[in-house]
């Protein structure tokens, strides 16, 4: 009966403990990515800009997410409000330079500051980097190529079976 009594309590103080950290790792973003960045035509000032979006993925809800940039050389960083366009997605629009160095500070609505990157060691966002990106939204990937082919030999299939077929009768 105590062996019992001894696995329930450790059963219990394992179970605590789990609880304990999950809350604990539910402040902190499971990942923040740079998803996309391209260069945009500002109409009005006549000036080229940058469009981040950023993909961050975790279960807290945020109060504020920021991003902090500066052309590259730079002393001083200037910083705007991400703002929420999807569920997981936040963008924001930036001055263009040929490489920006940025950090993304995240403030949820209970728990720590959270940084992606830091003044002191920021993320390099660079020209070459933007093309990149944008080519990348044109590329077909292989499975839609493979998955495509498939459907169309299906189809092909049908059609000169049933064509074979009608020619039999």
């Amino acid at each position: 009966m105590t062996n019992a009594i001894n696995v329930r309590k450790y059963v219990s103080v394992i179970l605590a403990a789990f609880v304990l950290c999950a809350s604990v790792d539910a402040d902190i973003p499971q990942s923040v990515r740079l998803k996309r960045a391209r260069v945009i035509q500002d109409k009005k000032a006549k000036t080229q800009r940058i469009l981040v979006e950023f993909e961050i993925t975790s279960e807290f809800v945020l109060a504020e997410a920021r991003l902090f940039h500066r052309p590259r050389g730079s002393l001083e960083y200037s910083n705007v409000g991400l703002k929420q366009d999807h569920k997981l997605f936040y963008v924001a629009t930036i001055p263009f330079a040929e490489e920006v160095e940025y950090y993304v500070e995240l403030r949820p609505e209970r728990g720590p500051v959270w940084f992606e990157g830091s003044p002191s060691d920021p993320r390099l966002l660079s020209s070459s980097d933007l093309h990149r990106v944008a080519a990348k939204k044109n590329r077909i990937s292989r499975k839609a190529v493979v998955v495509v082919t498939v459907v169309v030999a299906i189809v092909l299939a049908v059609i000169f079976g049933i064509a074979k077929g009608k020619k039999d009768r």
